[in-house]
């Protein structure tokens, strides 16, 4: 009877464990529809991508349009959105949180890899020359200028849109800091979007007014 017991309790594990891997699944193919063509697709024409410009990106991309942001099915994936590489950039007093140190070890300008480095050769996509601020708190509560956010149930604080879509704010690992407005708040870098920009919602006009109010 302990065997049988023990056994459906593996069972059960196993059949969790498969969910979560389907439900990964599920949406690495999700992600890889909407990256693919983009320019955060690094492949090479040789690998079905359109990257001529980045060979050392190119590389570590192969025929994968996730691998070079992200690690799959490894134990070298640093934290909840399995990354792969910092490429150089190294963290300031002013942008600490992943959410923001990802993108600029690419938006920084020089993409270090253990090939090389690729170099970004239009200063618009450079972090240095955006004049919004990074990182900073976002007032949740409501305050005049801004739009109120409110609590998911998983506990994330967001910033509603007439898009039905949620502006995500960021507060560390542990949740336990003020929310912030990170490069992923404004950016769905799965997504290229109308304007080309990788915005969550569609034009910059739209994305100011979802957190700006009147």
């Amino acid at each position: 009877m302990r065997s049988f017991l023990l056994s459906g309790r593996r069972m059960g594990l196993n059949a969790a464990a498969l969910c979560v891997c389907l439900v990964v699944l599920a949406l690495a193919g999700a992600a890889f529809a909407r990256t693919e063509g983009t320019p955060h697709d690094f492949r090479s024409p040789a690998n079905g991508g359109k990257n001529e410009h980045f060979p050392n990106l190119a590389r570590i991309a192969g025929s994968s349009p996730c691998k070079v942001c992200h690690v799959t099915f490894s134990a070298g994936g640093r934290n909840k959105y399995m990354w792969g590489d910092d490429y150089g950039w190294q963290p300031t007093k002013e942008i600490t949180l992943p959410e923001s140190v990802f993108c600029s070890g690419c938006h920084d300008g020089q993409i270090v890899t253990k090939t090389g480095a690729d170099i970004i050769p239009d200063a618009a996509m450079m972090v240095k020359n955006h004049k919004h601020p990074m990182e900073s708190v976002y007032p949740v509560g409501g305050k005049k200028g801004f739009r109120a956010g409110f609590r998911e149930k998983s506990g994330r604080w967001v910033i509603p849109t007439k898009w039905n879509v949620a502006l995500p704010l960021y507060a560390g690992e542990d949740d336990e800091e003020a929310p912030r407005i990170t490069c992923l708040t404004c950016h769905n870098p799965h997504e290229f979007g109308k304007e080309g920009l990788f915005l969550r919602v569609p034009s910059k006009v739209e994305l100011c007014a979802s957190c700006h109010a009147p």
